[in-house]
């Protein structure tokens, strides 16, 4: 597994992002930053770490300094003595990828002092997209859909649930991903307020009322924890051809004190009510 090492990476989109390498085959590795009482990014737990653990990734690799691959991101500031090692690292063969903020996708310096959900996302996008490895854009939906599932135990995929989700026109593919990343991210997070003020972040259609009921029961330890109905569902595509519509049905829910989501369908619009049980573990 290739590893890769990130410096400054804010501890809001660790998680995702190390679950998003994962997918990849990658192992990330990185000096943290969170956001200090001035409002501006900081090496964590202390910028002096920071070298320390360059010098254990470096070492990891067997002084193969072309197999180094080391994102420096441009938000929290960097100390001297780390800059000074990424240019020695550089002269022996390291490849250092310094994205500058503002430029091809990557949130402005500017936008980071709002620090926003807005700027988060864009920034998990700049990141992930700047990973190296296959493309998971490239997945059709029910294999992007079981990816990120396999990587986060609450995002819950009920049986048959994907049965027609490759069956959608595919200019309809990248709105089926978008939605999986945004359950994925509910799943992780909550919505931090109106659920449908979330999914529009990322750019989704979300509608709470229709002609299709999606009923999900949920089992565990043989009871049942959860019976619920409704027309809740994101969707792309209307007075079109049946793939070209394409929805997805889904339950949102705390259990345990933690959110979930269950995906109950995706695919072309679908012509009769959804049933699905599903038996957490």
């Amino acid at each position: 597994m290739e590893r890769v090492f990130m410096i400054g990476l804010p501890t809001q989109v660790r998680l995702r992002l190390e679950a998003a390498a994962g997918l990849r085959e990658l192992e990330l590795l990185s000096v943290p930053a969170g956001v200090g009482k001035a409002g501006t990014f900081k090496l964590l737990p202390h910028e002096d770490e920071a070298v320390y653990r360059l010098h254990d990734y470096v070492d990891g690799e067997d002084q193969n300094y072309a197999a180094c691959l080391i994102y420096v991101l441009p938000y929290a500031p960097l100390p001297r003595d780390v800059d000074e090692e990424l240019e020695i690292l550089e002269e022996l063969g390291a490849r250092i990828v310094r994205p500058m903020p503002g430029e091809a996708g990557w949130p402005s310096k500017s936008s980071a002092k709002r620090r926003d959900q807005a700027f988060w996302d864009t920034l998990y996008a700049a990141i992930a997209a700047a990973l190296p490895g296959e493309a998971l854009q490239r997945q059709p939906p029910s294999a992007y859909f079981q990816s990120l599932a396999a990587n986060n135990p609450r995002l819950l995929i009920t049986t048959k649930s994907l049965e027609y989700a490759d069956d959608v026109a595919e200019h309809r593919f990248d709105f089926l991903r978008r939605a999986a990343d945004a359950l994925d991210l509910y799943a992780r997070e909550g919505s931090g307020g109106r659920i449908d003020a979330f999914f529009a972040r990322s750019g989704l259609d979300h509608a709470q009322s229709g002609g299709i009921t999606a009923t999900l029961t949920l089992h565990k330890g043989g009871e049942v924890v959860l019976t619920h109905a409704c027309n809740t569902h994101l969707k792309q595509g209307d007075n079109t051809t049946r793939i070209s519509a394409a929805r997805v049905y889904y339950h949102a829910f705390m259990l345990d004190g933690h959110p979930h989501a269950a995906l109950l369908y995706a695919g072309p619009h679908p012509d009769d009510d959804l049933e699905r049980e599903h038996d957490l573990k």
